[in-house]
């Protein structure tokens, strides 16, 4: 995972854990946050504005949709429709 921080969030790049692919996503984070995170701390408690999309892309470095990715997207992998 690559972080790059910016003046209103940071840049994560991560790979899918199913594809293999990198993927990039601006997230509403800060490196306390993130740190608190990788601490130990619950996802929805330490990173608490973002989205489950982009706590899934935390994770596992799958993207929501496509064209955020493409071929490497929840959406193209498993389905556009929740089950």
């Amino acid at each position: 995972m690559l972080l790059t921080e910016t003046e209103t969030g940071m840049f994560v790049t991560n790979r899918s854990i199913i594809t293999g692919k990198c993927n990039t996503m601006h997230l509403d984070i800060t490196v306390e946050e993130y740190r608190a995170w990788k601490g130990g701390e619950l996802i929805q408690e330490a990173l608490p504005r973002l989205s489950a999309d982009e706590r899934e892309f935390l994770m596992t470095g799958i993207t929501p949709f496509k064209g955020q990715g493409d071929d490497n997207s929840w959406e193209t992998i498993f389905g556009g429709e929740d089950v």
